[in-house]
């Protein structure tokens, strides 16, 4: 049962990680977008 926890941690971690990592991607992204706007 300590091993299930342990992994279910591990996966929920990397989970969170990624998804942190795709909302940043789509931040920067519009970021950039809206900067190219302005240049334009």
């Amino acid at each position: 049962m300590l091993v299930l926890i342990s992994i279910l941690q591990r996966e929920v971690s990397s989970l969170f990680s990624a998804i942190s990592m795709l909302i940043a991607c789509l931040y920067g992204w519009q970021f950039a977008k809206k900067r190219q706007d302005k240049d334009l």
